[in-house]
């Protein structure tokens, strides 16, 4: 196996490819990064295929410049409103010698827990193991344990497969293979959250440009999953529109002065801003970001709460609370506001457990890249693509991945 594993996020606002070099200890020293600016993508979906790659190619071309290597195989991360999940088991009766289980009972059970109705034009991206009953007793692994009848719960989540092929054809069309295509808070759970935080019960809120994907993970496993169409572009629209600015000069002004608590406004600040398709600037009072920003703030807020709800029905189960992360995850006084909301504890996940180029990695925004490092070292094995069965014949596969 290589010792060089490549995340390549393709978000709605920036193409980030991170190179992670494996030391002997396991650890992740970063050795190569490559930003761009994202064209061609809307709420986590390609809409130009010829804009979108060549994002890729310069986030690519930046990252093995500075890494002093060539990039052919990477991790993707997938995201967007088409992402959908459900919980499913399957039971059997153990079949082993003298009823102790084995691998083809194990195998029996992850084929027939896939076997479910997924809409035309979808395809399962994963299909994750959450535990095991013997004889109606919990277990992590059953083989070689005797008993009768043996069940299997997993989290199954599926995707367009347009969608999906999409972005791996961006891929393809600057030279590079895909190894896996992994949902993205999955990948971003591995960067930003401790096993501890899993056991108890955590939510990890993966606020990017266009979607907020979310994860909930209970007893170590994931649990559920969720995609909400609303993200940091969102913000800036708003602003833009609002303010009759352009969306540059919008993005600036939210990450600068913007913030969604009306409390932290420094109400004696007046802005500078330009008008849309003219030269002129106007003066705009720094609170009238506020009074923009901190609806759609509320918005997103009670729609996260909606989704926790979903998934655990009591927030109280969620008792490591909520880890926020992306670049949207930033905006000032968002944390206060979900925090008091839930009356949970919420806390900015930043990128943990890596070395070297640490400062130009360490911010929320590239959880997903630096995850998909992080995932695709220790599912390397299992997920390795293989030209020869076609573009989906190992990308959609059972997980029995290490975290999970």
């Amino acid at each position: 196996m290589s010792n060089i594993v490549v995340g390549l996020d393709i978000g709605t606002t920036k193409v980030t490819a991170i190179v992670g070099e494996i030391a002997e200890d396991e650890s992740i020293n970063i050795i190569g990064v490559g930003i761009t600016p994202s064209h061609g993508m809307e709420k986590g979906m390609v809409v130009n295929v010829e804009e979108t790659t060549l994002c890729i190619q310069r986030a690519i071309e930046d990252a093995q410049r500075m890494a002093d290597l060539p990039i052919d195989l990477v991790y993707i991360g997938v995201a967007g409103s088409h992402i959908e999940s459900i919980n499913n088991s399957a039971v059997k009766q153990v079949t082993g010698d003298q009823s102790i289980v084995d691998s083809a009972d194990v195998d029996h059970l992850l084929a027939e827990v896939q076997d479910i109705h997924v809409p035309d034009g979808k395809e399962i991206i994963h299909s994750i193991v959450r535990g095991y009953k013997l004889d109606n007793e919990l277990l992590q692994d059953p083989l070689g344990m005797k008993g009768s009848t043996l069940e299997l719960s997993a989290h199954i989540i599926y995707g367009a497969t347009n969608s999906i092929q999409n972005l791996i054809t961006c891929a393809f069309n600057v030279q590079l293979s895909v190894a896996q295509v992994i949902l993205q808070p999955l990948a971003s759970a591995n960067a930003v959250l401790n096993e501890d935080e899993r056991k108890m019960g955590v939510a990890l809120v993966d606020i990017g440009g266009g979607t907020t994907d979310i994860a909930i993970f209970k007893g170590g496993k994931l649990n559920y999953t969720k995609v909400i169409p609303v993200g940091g572009t969102h913000f800036t629209n708003d602003l833009a529109y609002f303010l009759t600015t352009g969306f540059s000069e919008a993005e600036k002004l939210k990450i600068r002065y913007g913030t969604v608590d009306p409390k932290k406004v420094d109400k004696n600040l007046v802005l500078e801003v330009g008008v849309v398709g003219g030269d002129e600037k106007r003066k705009v009072s720094a609170d009238v970001l506020c009074e923009v920003l901190e609806p759609r703030a509320d918005e997103l807020s009670n729609l996260i709460l909606e989704a926790l709800a979903e998934g655990v029905g009591d927030l109280k189960e969620l008792s490591a609370g909520i880890v926020i992360t992306g670049g949207g995850s930033q905006i000032r006084g968002f944390e206060a506001m979900l925090q008091k909301k839930s009356g949970l504890a919420v806390r900015l996940g930043k990128v943990k457990s890596v070395n070297g180029l640490t400062q130009k990695v360490s911010n929320p925004m590239y959880a997903t890249g630096v995850g998909l490092i992080h995932y695709g070292y220790h599912n390397y094995e299992k997920f390795a693509y293989d030209t020869k069965e076609g573009l989906f014949g190992k990308i959609f596969t059972t997980i029995k991945g290490w975290f999970l």
